[in-house]
């Protein structure tokens, strides 16, 4: 499986059930360096879609308890997501997904223009459409790629406790000459 977050992530959870070696390997120089990267590390729930409202509620546990899990830090900020809309299809869109959402469980609810700027002061509602849909258990984890350190990213963190699950030592490993960064290797 791949370096990004979904293939560190299977990776981790497999050598938490005890699926004995696992190994990740990563074309790029490093981990987390394809689509992941592109992550802006929002955790939401507001999709328009009942598997991606799914998949979000089953994953959004463990970016909140990451750092109890895993013993890091990766910066989760739980701040709610803000949709405006102006009037017309996008809004309609945005009603309907919010209908999706609450009857799939995800606290959605529609607020007002008063209640959007009271939300966000600085927000200009004069002409967005006549609500907004607003998810207060959504958040941010910071840390999703760190550029400036990738091993401290949820990526790198993610593969590292992935490591220590499964018994060996996150080591570097080269194959024609390529680097494969995540390579597990039981411990010597």
């Amino acid at each position: 499986m791949g370096g990004g977050i979904v293939g560190v992530s299977i990776a981790y959870h497999l050598a938490r059930r005890g699926a004995g070696r696992v190994v990740i390997l990563e074309r790029e120089p490093e981990l987390g360096t394809g689509s992941t990267s592109k992550a802006t590390g929002g955790i939401r729930h507001q999709f328009s879609t009942e598997v991606n409202i799914r998949l979000s509620q089953m994953s959004s546990p463990h970016f909140i308890d990451f750092a109890e899990e895993t013993g890091t830090d990766i910066g989760w900020r739980q701040h709610g997501y803000l949709f405006l809309a102006l009037p017309g299809p996008k809004w309609d869109a945005l009603q309907q997904s919010a209908a999706l959402q609450v009857r799939l469980g995800v606290p959605t609810r529609l607020v007002t223009p008063k209640e959007a700027r009271a939300l966000v002061p600085q927000l200009h509602v004069d002409d967005l459409a006549e609500g907004y849909v607003r998810v207060a258990e959504s958040g941010l984890a910071a840390e999703i790629f760190n550029l400036t350190d990738r091993s401290r990213s949820t990526v790198g963190e993610m593969a590292a406790a992935a490591a220590r699950a499964a018994g060996c030592a996150r080591t570097p490993s080269t194959k024609r000459g390529r680097s494969v960064p995540a390579a597990a290797q039981p411990p010597t």
